[in-house]
């Protein structure tokens, strides 16, 4: 198996946070702990970054709600600078998955939409 060296400083780089702080806003920019952290944008990624720098980071605490549609579930939400965090550690992990090429169920790939098409050719005239 191969091992990744230096992956860390990836994630705690300045653009990679600032990346994942775009990525995080995505179809939440008037969500009120949004804009809290974009009033003091600058400042609250280099805080993420020290924090991570110094490995001082905790995660937050999640904030839960229901969602009633199209059952009733309970959700667990990260804080939005975890968020912002999450994202950038996805964009520095993400290039070295392996990802197996019958695998449907890949971060960018094309779902169990794609399954029946890919399946047909292998399963024979069986119908």
């Amino acid at each position: 198996m191969k091992t990744y060296d230096n992956l860390y400083p990836n994630i705690y780089d300045f653009e990679s946070l600032y990346n994942g702080y775009l990525k995080a806003r995505k179809g939440k920019r008037h969500h009120a702990e949004v804009l809290k952290f974009e009033s003091n944008l600058e400042g609250e990624l280099i805080q993420l970054q020290n924090e991570l720098i110094w490995g001082q980071y905790h995660t937050g605490q999640y904030r839960e709600f229901y969602v009633y549609e199209p059952k009733t579930r309970l959700v667990a939400a990260l804080p939005f600078r975890d968020r912002v965090l999450q994202h950038s550690l996805v964009a520095a992990i993400e290039p070295i998955w392996e990802i197996v090429s019958f695998t449907t169920a890949t971060p960018a790939g094309p779902g169990a939409a794609c399954t029946p098409a890919r399946c047909r050719p292998r399963s024979g005239s069986a119908r």
